[in-house]
Formats: structure tokens, sequence, C-alpha cells
């Protein structure tokens, strides 16, 4: 890359000893602003200052009204017991325990938007198939995972060995094992293969500021 100024020898019009010493000197002084210019360098914008990740301890809300925030649970997620005001960069996450998986033959949606879910006709399906296991297992939280592309704070589930390729399911929460055997062996009348896992529920709240 060349110099930001040049000096030029040529003079056209009137010489003189005086004319030439100011010629000389403007020169110079031009020469000397250009190269303070030239080591200017423009700072980027700084970056929005970024924040740790925290994960809170919470437990489950069941047969309670219980709100995410300010905000209500769908009809298809589990509860959780969150506060009042959900705080930036922080998960709130259960600790392990027990459900049945009756199907994962229900609606895939991942690829819906999470804040639109509600108004899709996938999402309609499930909660008909949901609501139905309800009348089942009256007496019993019945619950769903509806994936999305999410953008909010929306129920999520982890299944213990569950590995990569996640789907949707529908399940039952059992309290403890025998009552997790009981349902299994109710369920086993309607859905082919329902079977015992342990999984944590958890709400997260944040964005790309988050690390």
């Amino acid at each position: 890359m060349g110099p930001c100024f040049r000096g030029d020898d040529k003079k056209i019009g009137v010489s003189s000893p005086l004319v030439d010493f100011v010629d000389r000197n403007i020169m110079h002084l031009s020469l000397r602003l250009g190269a303070a210019l030239c080591l200017i360098v423009v700072a980027p914008a700084p970056a929005a200052a970024q924040q740790e990740r925290k994960i809170e301890k919470t437990a489950l809300c069941l047969n309670q009204i219980c709100k995410k925030g300010g905000a209500e649970f769908r009809p298809w997620e589990l509860k959780l017991a969150l506060p009042p005001k959900l705080a930036q960069c922080t998960t709130y996450r259960t600790t392990p325990f027990l459900a049945v998986i009756l199907t994962r033959n229900v609606p895939e949606t991942g690829d819906l938007n999470c804040d639109e879910l509600p108004n899709e006709y996938a999402a309609e399906r499930g909660e008909r198939a949901r609501k139905r296991a309800q009348s089942i297992f009256a007496g019993h939280t019945v619950f769903l995972r509806m994936m999305c592309v999410r953008f909010g704070d929306y129920v999520e589930y982890a299944i213990e060995g569950e590995g990569a390729a996640r789907r949707n399911f529908l399940a039952v929460y059992a309290r403890d094992r025998a009552t997790a055997q009981r349902i299994a062996a109710a369920a086993r009348r309607f859905y082919p293969v329902p079977h015992i896992v342990s999984m944590t529920a958890w709400v997260e709240r944040g964005d790309e500021t988050c690390r």
C-alpha cells in the first residue's frame, strides 16, 4: 500500500527564496499530518458484554398453579417451580425423575417456530393425544415433548442415554419406581411398548450474550 501523501518536486508559477521557504514548510507540515493520519486506527465497536451461564436447581410443580416467570405454561408442558422473574443466562433444571414413555408416535414439530407452535395443526394433534392419555391415567400428570425452533422460555427434556437423535414423545410422570411400574403395566393395554426412563426438565433464559 502506498503512502497517504506524496510531495511534488515541481513548482509552477512565480518563485522567490521567501516563497520557496514557505512552500517547503507547508509541504513538510502536510507530510507530517498525512503520516499521523495513516497511523490512526479506527477501533471496532465494542461487543456486547457476555455473561457466564448459570444453572439453578428447581423442582416439578405438580397439581399447583405455577408460571414460567410471568408467562403461562403450555398445556402439554410439565410444570416447573420457577421464580416470578427469570434471570438472564440462567438454566432452571430439575433433578432426575422417572417417567413412562407411552409412545413416540406423535407429530414431529422440530422445524416449527416455538412462538407459533400453539396455532399449528401438529400441536393440535399432539395435544389431542395427550388429552386422551390423560383421561386414561387420571390422577397422574401426562405431558408431551414438542420440540421446536426456540426463542423463548419453553420446557425442554433430557432423557438419560437418549443421545443426539431426539424425538417427540408422550409420557406420564411417576413419583417413584413402583408407581412407574404400575403405569407401564396399565399402559400396555393401550400402547405397544411403554417403557420407564429417567429424565430431567429445564427452562432456559438466554441469548447470544450468554456463554
